[in-house]
């Protein structure tokens, strides 16, 4: 008589999802999330949108859009993978109806990956060149310098009876951290319209990059993980030593005033400094760009996501103005040594880490130890983020194809070949217009998509899938109701600034431009266009819902939205459940 332990079970009608790795242990997931909000633009963004929204005024307005906007939709995406274990491209199963932006998500995650390697490929190169006897940087008379080159340095001079320091350069002059990014680094042209050659230094760099990408998640969840501790961490030791030596130079509170300690109230006022607030929020929390809804996915279902994501709300916005005071106190130092304005010196954009930077930490003692640390740091908290979007476009690329990629190894090599086509595509930004691409895709691909897509999730939810929907789901996973905090949000203050930040953006209908350079007509409109690619599956899986499931069940929940409880019975006790049943309803990873 075969034993019931050796009876062979038929399993025809029950839906058990594809098994799912989860995190090793729950601090994995906090590094992951620490180390994917805090990017790169925490040290060039968030510093540089304070001294030009008046200091304190933006970081009113900041803290206000990360409690009403960033924490309640961090949260959400999170909770709502955790919830199904669904990645991006069935997430909104849960309101079909805008089932598009999970499409939309996945698309801008793709796109943000390819421009934003280009970055960590420039600080590669600068960290490299550190280790240099002298810091190309520092000095004129390179092949890549010309007659404009000029070391700046100031001279006290009697002027009418007051003794003013004045700049030994001329107006028009460029230093040679200025030169070297464009003219070495870059080898920039004219415009977006001069493609140029390959640069060869950028494209080695970024095939490294892409390499090393691919290492970080040749195991999916289980290696990038690992790779968080040093992602999340070393960023943070190196801010805090560079405060350290940044306060204690001469003229360091010049820049720490222009920073943070001018208030302008006038500036809470400004249309402008809440649309920078919201931005910002979206862009240091990576709120619709994929990647929250391929870390969720990989959580326990009774993991506290809530704690995790106050802490990372908290932290993300935290880090941003540790790394201005880091910023601005050696530019209040370089100030004082050129002659130079602090308002002249605070640039946005790439030209901050690129050029004011390495230019400020030439002038410290010890100069190539500084500039070491500060672009592996660079290097560092960009992987952080690119590592996310990868394993989010990867992951969601695995589960399309898994009839096909079933196996380790097969499942490495299409992770390879994903890399690998990325590094191919990636190239066009490693032309002479490189910058100008980059800083095009990142205008339009996080500008209008992301505030966009953010606020059709933050409506979904609240009055479409449900306020109270929504609590009894978090109830399940947790075991208790959210508070009122949350209750609030999700039913008015965040639908209502999301939709704010759309309105205001469109008011504003800002000119995308790189420093001096205006981006011609044809290149506005290619602009828009992606603008509406990107947007297009919004409308095209509305349409594809309503025949599917008809236009009375776009605003239900679809049949198989339910809660992927992981349940852990033995061999005999699964065998009992299941013997005999023809038709089970529920969706459960049982583990035999």
């Amino acid at each position: 008589m075969t034993k019931q332990s050796d009876k062979h079970v038929h399993l025809p009608h029950i839906h058990l999802p594809h098994h799912r790795k989860e995190w090793s242990n729950p601090i994995e997931f906090l590094m992951t999330c620490i180390g994917f909000a805090v990017g790169l633009g925490n040290v060039w963004r968030f510093p540089y949108l304070c001294f030009k929204n008046g200091g304190s005024a933006f970081v009113i307005a900041f803290l206000s859009m990360l409690f009403i906007i960033g924490l309640p939709l961090f949260f959400l995406e999170i909770s709502l993978a955790q919830y199904s274990k669904f990645g991006p491209l069935e997430i909104w199963k849960a309101v079909p109806m805008v089932r598009g932006i999970g499409i939309c998500s996945l698309l801008i995650a793709c796109i943000i990956s390819l421009y934003y390697n280009i970055l960590i490929a420039y600080s590669l190169i600068y960290a490299i060149s550190s280790f240099l006897p002298t810091l190309p940087w520092t000095k004129c008379g390179f092949y890549w310098n010309n007659a404009k080159c000029c070391v700046a340095s100031s001279t006290i001079k009697n002027i009418s009876g007051v003794l003013t320091s004045v700049s030994d350069c001329s107006f028009d002059s460029e230093s040679p951290a200025k030169q070297y990014f464009n003219n070495y680094v870059l080898n920039i042209s004219n415009g977006i319209e001069e493609l140029g050659e390959i640069n060869w230094k950028v494209a080695v760099s970024l095939l490294v990059c892409w390499l090393l990408i691919f290492l970080s998640l040749s195991k999916g969840v289980q290696s990038l993980g690992k790779v968080s501790y040093l992602t999340a961490i070393f960023p943070y030791v190196m801010i805090i030593a560079l405060i350290i030596r940044g306060v204690t130079l001469e003229g360091a509170m010049n820049g720490i005033e222009y920073f943070i300690l001018k208030i302008n109230t006038e500036k809470l006022k400004s249309l402008e400094t809440w649309v920078d607030a919201a931005n910002q929020v979206y862009f240091c929390l990576s709120i619709s760009q994929g990647g929250l809804y391929t870390l969720g996915r990989h959580n326990s279902f009774n993991y506290n996501h809530q704690r995790t994501s106050t802490i990372v709300a908290i932290l993300d916005g935290f880090t941003g103005i540790l790394a201005g005071l880091a910023i601005f106190s050696v530019l209040g130092y370089m100030s004082h040594k050129t002659g130079i304005e602090v308002k002249d010196l605070a640039v946005g954009g790439p030209g901050l880490s690129f050029i004011v930077y390495p230019e400020a930490l030439s002038l410290m003692p010890f100069p190539w130890i500084w500039c070491i640390f500060f672009f592996l740091m660079m290097i560092t908290i960009g992987f952080g983020s690119i590592l996310s979007w990868m394993e989010c476009v990867l992951d969601s690329g695995t589960e399309i194809l898994k009839k096909h990629i079933n196996s380790e190894k097969k499942k490495t090599i299409f992770r390879l070949s994903v890399c690998m086509l990325f590094f191919l595509l990636g190239l066009l930004m490693a032309t002479r217009s490189g910058l100008y691409i980059q800083n095009f895709l990142d205008f339009f691909v996080t500008g209008y998509p992301v505030l966009i897509c953010a606020a059709l999730e933050s409506f979904s939810i609240g009055w479409i899938y449900g306020v109270k929907r929504l609590k009894e789901d978090i109830k399940l996973m947790l075991g208790h109701y959210p508070n009122i905090y949350w209750v609030v949000c999700y039913k008015i203050l965040t639908p209502l600034g999301t939709f704010a930040a759309v309105l205001l953006s469109l008011i504003a209908n800002s000119k995308i431009s790189l420093n001096d350079y205006q981006y011609p007509m044809w290149s506005q409109i290619v602009g828009y266009i992606i603008v509406v690619l990107v947007l297009s599956p919004i409308p095209i899986f509305f349409i594809v819902s309503v025949k599917r499931i008809g236009l009375k069940n776009i605003l239900k929940p679809e049949k198989d939205w339910l809660p992927a409880i992981k349940k852990e019975p033995t061999n005999v006790i699964a065998m009992k459940k299941v013997d005999g049943i023809d038709n089970i309803s529920f969706r459960e990873e049982i583990n035999f």
